[in-house]
């Protein structure tokens, strides 16, 4: 089902899932897109597979859908995912959320995305799961939130 490095996308709009398809494909990445529905029924089957996924784009969804929860969700299931939000999303962070919440979540792009926020979204979820899978080997409790001010544009 999963590859290795597969970027989920999650929209109710089926136009949407297959632009964004088509364009992570045009970059080379691996894509898999579901509707909230069956992200809901996915969800079980993921955990321990966070290697496995680059990062998750929440799109639009048809019925209600409480982000903040289900980032709660990802963070225990998928520890080292981040996620990327497509669209407008006007979400009020409680103010004693858990900062670890709020850093999960590493860009906010417009719909239809352009070139350049995209790539610079995949490059930061990249480092994201890095900084996470080497802190969670080295057993170090270095915040992961430093690795975005010190990520750039650059590659190695």
């Amino acid at each position: 089902m999963l590859g290795e490095n597969t970027i989920l996308v999650v929209d109710d709009n089926s136009k949407t899932q297959h632009d964004i398809s088509v364009i992570l494909r045009f970059l080379n990445e691996p894509v898999s897109t579901h509707t909230f529905l069956q992200w809901r029924q996915l969800q079980e089957t993921l955990s321990g597979k966070s290697e496995e996924i680059t990062c998750i784009v929440f799109g639009e969804a048809h019925e209600r859908f409480d982000l903040i929860n289900e980032i709660k969700r990802i963070k225990e299931k998928l520890p080292f995912t981040p996620i990327i939000f497509l669209g407008e999303k006007n979400l009020e962070w409680p103010e004693d959320l858990d900062p670890h919440i709020k850093r999960r979540v590493i860009a906010q792009l417009n719909n239809p995305p352009a070139y350049n926020p995209w790539v610079d979204a995949l490059h930061r979820a990249q480092r994201f799961r890095e900084a996470t899978m080497a802190a969670s080997r080295n057993n170090e409790k270095r915040p992961v939130h430093l690795f975005r001010s010190l990520v750039g544009t650059s590659r190695e």
